[in-house]
Order: C-alpha cells, then structure tokens, then sequence
C-alpha cells in the first residue's frame, strides 16, 4: 500500500511540474517580453499593474511549488537515511540465513539416495529453524527500498518461506523421493545464489543490480552449501533445465 501511495505522490507531483512549465512558458513571454514591442516602460509598467492580481497568484503558486518540492526532496532525504539504517542489520541477516539453508542442504541429501548401496530406514530428521526474526529486518528493508530493490527482497522471502515449507513435509515423514529432494535442492541453491548476489550491495560496497541466475552462480551456491552436485545424480542437469525456463 505504501508503495503504491509513492507512485500516487509521483504520479500527481509530475502533473503538477507539466501544469507548471506550461503555464510558465505562456505566462513569462506574454507578461515580460511582448509588451515590451508595444510600449515604453510606462506601458509596461501599466500592463504589469492591470494584471496584478494574476502576478500575485502567480507568485503564490511558485511558492507552493517551491514548499512542495522542498518537502518532496526531504522526504526523500530521510527515505534514503531510514533504508541506510535498516541495511546496516541486512549483512547479519543474510548469514543467519545462510545457516539456515547449510543445514537445509544437509537434510536434503541424507534423505536423496546415496549412488552406491541402500538408503537407510531409520533416518531421523531434525528440521532446521527457520530465523523469523530477521524477516523484520527484511521487512524494514523492503518499507524504504527503491522499487527494484524491494521486489528483490520480496522474491526472496516468497522463495525462502516455500522451501521451508516443502522442508518441512520432508522431515515430517522423514522421506523424501529422489525428484522432490533434488528440486528442493535446487531451491536452495537458488537462495543461496540470490543471497550471495545481494551481500556486496547490502554491505555497501556496491551499487544494487537485479540479476538473472546462472549456472555458474548456482555452481558456486552448491558449493556454499556444502554440496557436491557432480556425486548426486541428475542435480547438474535438473539445475541447468531449470535456469534455461
């Protein structure tokens, strides 16, 4: 909601800057330069006079455009200090997260067939915690973020809260079959990825960038994660078909 109410605020204030660049550009010619061909400083002067009450309503609409962009900019001002301090806690988040998705790995491949001999029976699963309490810092972060920014951050939440959930399922019945877990394996390669992305700018050590995942970044995710994709059958291929959808 407040975001659209942005866009609202935007919408109206660019109306209001195009009213008053036309206005402008009819009404400085017409009052400063034209009398000038029809008179002397006597008539312009009169001209001036007789259409003083425009001038003033003139000046006075100047000067709630000048408030008005005055408060827009500090308004922005204090959007940009509000997002800057609640990206200072997002570094933090992001590795209590990656916590969460090293354990996630771990449950998936003990229940993912192992290459040679057979599975075990008595597998008892823990399912990991997920860290709710930085989802506030997330959501600060998404309150004040730019649009681009704040959908990133929302995408990763929507995919962090389903992996949780399909993980979840798993442990409840401490199975899972060979496709499931590869995909849910993949899911949180692809968190991992979307994290990884994101710690430069959430460190402040560079400027935000919405990216498309690749295999590489996947590669380098499986890696963090502590998964050897090349001993688990099918993972490499299955991720590749799902980054070329």
């Amino acid at each position: 909601m407040r975001k659209i109410g942005l866009l609202k605020s935007e919408l109206y204030i660019n109306i209001i800057k195009i009213i008053a660049w036309l206005f402008l550009l009819t009404y400085v010619p017409f009052m400063f330069v034209i009398p000038w061909f029809y008179g002397d400083w006597n008539y312009v002067h009169g001209v001036w006079h007789s259409w003083q009450s425009l001038n003033v309503g003139i000046l006075a609409f100047l000067a709630t455009v000048i408030a008005l962009y005055v408060s827009r900019y500090q308004s922005i001002e204090h959007t940009k200090r509000e997002f800057e301090g609640e990206k200072a806690f997002l570094p933090h988040a992001l590795g209590e997260l990656c916590k969460y998705l090293n354990s996630s790995a771990l449950v998936l491949i003990s229940v993912l067939p192992p290459v040679r001999g057979n599975m075990s029976s008595n597998l008892n699963i823990e399912c990991p915690i997920l860290p709710l309490e930085q989802f506030t810092v997330f959501k600060n972060c998404i309150k004040f973020a730019e649009p681009a920014v704040a959908k990133y951050l929302v995408n990763l939440l929507k995919l962090l809260q389903i992996h949780h959930s399909r993980l979840e399922g798993i442990c409840t019945q401490n199975y899972a079959n060979a496709p499931y877990a590869r995909s849910c394996l993949y899911n949180a390669a692809e968190i991992q990825a979307l994290i990884n992305e994101l710690y430069d700018f959430a460190r402040s050590e560079a400027d935000f960038k919405a990216v498309e995942l690749d295999w590489e970044m996947i590669r380098v995710a499986y890696r963090n994660l502590g998964v050897i994709y090349e001993n688990i059958e099918s993972l490499e291929r299955y991720s590749r078909e799902q980054l070329s959808k």
